[in-house]
Parts: C-alpha cells; structure tokens; sequence
C-alpha cells in the first residue's frame, strides 16, 4: 500500500507508470501510440478527461485498473482470475435487439482484457465499415450496455434516422450531443432512448 496521496488522475496515472512499473513517459506514449507531450498532459490532470481508447490501452499496458484510475477506488491491480471470463461477439444488426434481452441466434466468443471494465451483459461486436474515423473495418471493440454514458466516451448509438453508430458524445452546458464517427452521418442531440451501449475498449487479439 502506498503512503502517496492518490487524490487526483495524474497522480495515480504517475505511481502507476513510474512505482508500479518502472516506466517513462516515452515508453509508455510509445506503447498506446500517442505523443510523449499527451503522456505529459495526462500526468497533470485532476480528471480522466482523456480519450477512452487510449486510456484503456493505458491500462493493459500498465496492468491497473480503469475504476481504479479514474476513480481512485477499488483494488489497484485486479484479479485477473476473477475477471478472464469471455464475452460473446454480437452481429452489427442485433446490438440493439441485445440491449433489450434479446439473445441472438448465434454468437462466438472473445476473451477480453481482465484490466477492461465490462458488466454482465457486455459483448464484443465487430466494426462493419471503413467509414468510421479511429476504427477500422473488422476492429473488435467491447461494449457494456448497462453503463452510463458520461462526456467524452464513445457510444454505439442509433441515430434519428435509424442508423446504428459509433458516436462520440459531448456535454455542452446543460445539452448533450452525438458525433457519429461515421462519415455519412451527422450531428445531433442526444436521446436516450437511442443508447445501445458504452464502448469500453478495442480488443486486441
């Protein structure tokens, strides 16, 4: 146990970089494939106001745990025995079936990193097109439907015209709004009723 007050992201994303495991900024930037000058910024931050991928990538790099990170609660380093289960891969189509307790007719299986939060009903889905900005074709990404989409996180979301996403979700004041990375879709307000799931992380086989 640590004698270091933990109080803030920076300073936890900092013991965990430099106490736990002995690494500089550089080889950390080096291995999530962001800028040393990014790694910087994240040391001096009160919040997790950071990109999603990246600091799960972060986290499996550094083998801690997201709520840990941003929260400073729970164990720091979680037990992976407890947390290796494997999460079925869900067609691109039924992911909004899934979200209302509806199981498809057929679905594999993935292991996903034991440091990547996920809930009881998470699943693995894999990206159909190459239009989407930070995602390619065929990536695996893991999403949690049962998790509250908060700013600055990435949604699989179903827009107004009945087109099921990946968006970006941004708080402006009171109002939040949906950027679909897809490139033939555009902005708006976001409805809750058109939320499929929290994107957690990518997986990386």
């Amino acid at each position: 146990m640590t004698s270091m007050k933990l109080t803030t992201f920076g300073e936890r994303f900092e013991y965990a970089r430099s106490v736990l495991n002995d690494y500089t900024h550089a080889d950390v930037a080096r291995a999530i494939d962001v800028t040393r000058a990014t790694i910087g910024q994240w040391a001096k931050k009160e919040q997790a106001n950071v990109d999603a991928l990246s600091l799960n990538k972060a986290c499996d790099f550094l083998k801690i745990s997201l709520s840990w990170l941003i929260t400073g609660t729970g164990p720091i380093r979680p037990d992976s025995a407890s947390n290796s289960k494997s999460l079925p891969v869900i067609n691109w189509d039924d992911t909004e079936l899934y979200i209302h307790g509806i199981t498809p007719s057929s679905y594999a299986e993935v292991s996903a990193s034991p440091y990547m939060p996920r809930g009881p009903r998470s699943y693995a889905v894999r990206i159909p097109t190459d239009n989407l900005i930070e995602f390619a074709k065929d990536d695996t990404i893991i999403c949690d439907p049962d998790a509250a989409p908060s700013n600055g996180q990435y949604l699989l979301y179903k827009t107004s015209e009945g087109i099921t996403v990946v968006s970006y979700i941004e708080l402006t004041g009171s109002r939040k709004h949906i950027s679909p990375l897809d490139k033939n879709a555009t902005p708006e307000q976001y409805n809750p009723d058109n939320f499929i799931a929290v994107i957690n992380g990518k997986w990386y086989p």
